[in-house]
């Protein structure tokens, strides 16, 4: 008798444990866990700090929440060294669409549009419209108003033809292809040169030159500012540096004339230069020529570098500078938003 009644104990036993099978596995039955929405912490297989990796989207992520036009979110992904994401998969339209929801973003950019053509419409990675598997909102395609060259991506992941200048936040993406590795300081560009000292890395920019207001623009979207020099050693490793890629010209550096009337010059960090550690002038400078000198610059020679006032609007070779991951982390200079 109590052989039985331990037998159908078994039985009852496994049939429980079948029944909760079987209804967690029709929960989770064609839905996507959450952890598929969790991007992945940056290591040396990164592409960039700043970006994540989610699994789903086969590739990383950086949502840019400040709305900008079409062509400015565009530009600001290729300095970046990415592309205007686009609903190109399944995977990547379900990561872009959580997101719009989660943090109630307003409809956003896709890198799709029909600037070449105006009729024929290709994603960031020249993907032709009728491969891409989009779903059209209520009433679109809709373009009898005016010609609307870019498409626009709700929060519930459906798109509407749209008008490229309008503001709206957008992401910036990155594929997987294998070969991305990150540097020391949290950026995918190789040609950024380490100074052991500091930690910091450096790339001179020669070509094109830009305005110093670009400069500033270019520095930013790869992740640090214009260079500022705070010591006679980290601007003995900038001149070899210069010395090294033969820059024979002046280049820019990120200070600029604040305060005219005072004469007082500021870093693009905040600071005085005066108390930025470095304020080493060539012979005759600052000397405004012109009336139009307001930004700061550098040059070289006889392998020592001096700093000179410069006109803000020449297009010139520029220093970029990206802190160490240690000085990011520890400044809070790195988002954790998504």
């Amino acid at each position: 008798m109590i052989s039985l009644c331990l037998c159908c104990a078994r039985v009852n036993m496994s049939v429980l444990i079948l029944f909760l099978a079987i209804c967690t596995w029709t929960a989770n039955a064609g839905s996507t866990k959450v952890s598929d929405f969790r991007g992945e912490p940056a290591d040396n297989r990164s592409f960039r700090v700043d970006y994540k990796f989610y699994p789903l989207a086969n590739g990383w992520l950086k949502l840019h929440r400040i709305p900008v036009s079409w062509s400015e979110a565009r530009l600001t992904c290729l300095l970046e060294g990415s592309l205007l994401a686009s609903p190109i998969s399944e995977g990547l339209t379900e990561v872009m669409m959580k997101f719009a929801q989660d943090l109630k973003l307003p409809h956003i950019h896709t890198g799709i549009q029909s600037m070449a053509s105006g009729e024929d419409y290709f994603s960031s990675e020249g993907i032709p419209l009728d491969r891409i598997p989009i779903t059209w909102a209520a009433g679109q395609p809709d373009n009898s108003k005016s010609k609307k060259r870019c498409l626009a991506m709700t929060p519930q992941g459906e798109v509407e033809l749209a008008d490229c200048e309008d503001i709206r936040p957008f992401f910036c993406y990155k594929k997987n292809d294998g070969v991305v590795t990150m540097n020391e300081c949290g950026y995918h560009d190789k040609t950024y040169q380490v100074d052991p000292a500091t930690g910091h890395c450096y790339k001179l920019h020669q070509n094109p030159g830009l305005t110093w207001h670009l400069a500033l623009t270019t520095c930013s979207a790869e992740g640090g500012n214009l260079a500022v020099i705070n010591s006679d050693a980290e601007a003995n490793f900038i001149a070899k540096l210069a010395d090294k890629q033969n820059e024979k010209e002046w280049v820019y550096l990120g200070f600029y004339l604040w305060y005219r009337e005072r004469k007082l010059w500021q870093t693009v960090d905040g600071k005085l230069l005066k108390d930025a550690g470095f304020e080493r002038w060539r012979q005759g400078e600052p000397n405004n020529m012109n009336g139009q000198e307001f930004c700061g610059s550098f040059g070289v020679k006889n392998g020592e570098l001096t700093l000179n006032d410069i006109d803000c609007n020449y297009r010139i070779s520029f220093l970029c500078e990206i802190p160490s991951l240690k000085e990011q982390y520890s400044k809070n200079l790195i988002s954790n938003q998504y």
